[in-house]
């Protein structure tokens, strides 16, 4: 006949489950930070692409040099003779 001892009030077989055996909580943000991360990565090159083949622009002003072009004679250049 053998007697079972209890340690600290705890009945047999209920023992409390241990931090790792379900996985922590360290362990699940590390996972969210993860993701998180790839899906800001995702996103940025997503908009840095778009940045680089779309031209856009606030006030479509220009900064640029102002050459007048005129002709030697007066009156309307009716054709150009150009090769």
């Amino acid at each position: 006949m053998t007697e079972e001892h209890t340690t600290a009030g705890t009945a047999p077989g209920n023992e409390a489950p241990t931090p790792g055996k379900y996985g922590s909580k360290r362990k699940h943000a590390g996972i969210v930070l993860i993701l998180l991360a790839v899906g800001a990565c995702i996103f940025g090159m997503r908009l840095w692409v778009k940045s680089k083949t779309h031209v856009e622009t606030d006030n479509a002003f220009i900064e640029s040099h102002v050459y007048s072009i005129s002709s030697r004679v007066p009156g309307t250049v009716a054709r150009v003779m150009v090769r």
